[in-house]
């Protein structure tokens, strides 16, 4: 009795041995299957944000339908009276509607990009197995910001009544972003799967659209609200340099290919063409009057309208993506 009973304790101890005994080795042997190979090449898709500060000045004066003569309805554009140098006098019904701000564009972005990992430095004197690597992507924005906006937008106009209506805008337009770069990438000493700090130096290049719009609202013959608008696109292609830190993480493994977690953060200094500057005529109804006359008495000149647009600051793109690795057999 007391051998069966001996047993009875026994046998569910080494059975439970060894089931730690297999999980152990399972474990080693999938720790033996993460082992990252000397080359790695990795292709994958994300999901980004940029971002960069942008300087934009508007100057422009605007006709209103109501030029010379007093306001007839009491809203700010109406009520302005415009001082002219010496020896013009004031006038009524001209609309300054220049302004001036520094914000953010800011871009969602649909990436595509690629890398290769190459070997580890085996006589590396720390324990980080550091390990050179290049990269490369291309990002297609879809965003639009606003960078001055001054005047009554027109997609209020809703009251006749409010006539006449003007509205000037500068916005920024980010189509794409295209990088390439490199560096050395650290392996951290983490046992259950390969981890990545990146550290490297980017070149970039981005595209975006500086745009330029002048609105006016008027009423027709038959007192219904209709506007007219001018506006003007200058693209710009700006490359920089700056630095780039990332974090990449193996999250599964399936044969040959290995799922990888990926993000990373790009700075980059413009180099050069982050800046325009243009000129923007004032839309015209029928019985404007003359843009520039040289009677002292009558209608002063009105030059068109002015933009600047100045992307001068640092650009900033983080991404995170999902990429498939190519760790072999």
């Amino acid at each position: 009795m007391i051998g069966a009973s001996t047993r009875r304790r026994v046998l569910p101890a080494v059975a439970a041995l060894g089931i730690l005994l297999r999980c152990a080795a399972s474990i080693a042997q999938e720790t033996e299957e993460r082992v990252v190979p000397n080359w790695v090449p990795s292709v994958g898709f994300g999901f980004g944000i940029q971002s960069r500060e942008i300087n934009g000045n508007i100057d422009a004066i605007l006709f209103t339908n109501q030029t010379g003569q007093p306001p007839s309805v009491t809203i700010p554009c109406q009520t302005q009276t415009l001082s002219m140098p010496p020896p013009l006098p004031p006038f009524v019904g001209f609309c300054n509607l220049g302004g001036a701000a520094n914000r953010a564009s800011d871009g969602a972005a649909f990436d595509l990009s690629g890398q290769i990992l190459g070997p580890p430095w085996k006589s590396a004197p720390w324990k980080l197995r550091p390990r050179p690597f290049v990269h490369g992507g291309f990002a297609f924005e879809y965003d639009s910001r606003t960078i001055v906006e001054v005047g009554i937008n027109p997609s209020s106009f809703q009251n006749a009544a409010l006539e006449p209506l003007a509205h000037t805008r500068l916005r920024a337009n980010p189509n794409w972003i295209g990088f390439a770069g490199g560096g050395v990438a650290l392996q951290l000493p983490i046992e259950f799967t390969p981890v990545f700090l990146k550290l490297g130096a980017v070149f970039t290049e981005e595209q975006l659209d500086a745009v330029g719009t002048i609105d006016r609202g008027g009423n027709d013959v038959n007192n219904k609200l209709f506007t007219v608008s001018n506006d003007r696109t200058e693209a710009l292609k700006i490359p920089g340099v700056g630095p780039s830190v990332g974090v990449e993480a193996e999250v599964w493994r399936f044969g040959p290919i290995a799922l990888q977690f990926v993000a990373d953060l790009l700075v980059s200094f413009p180099l050069s063409d982050d800046k325009t500057s243009f000129d923007l005529d004032q839309p015209v109804f029928p019985g404007d009057p003359p843009s520039c006359v040289t009677n002292p008495t009558a209608v002063p000149c009105v030059n068109p309208g002015h933009f600047d647009f100045k992307a001068d600051n640092p650009s900033f793109f983080g991404v995170a993506s999902l990429r498939f690795g190519w760790v072999g057999y």
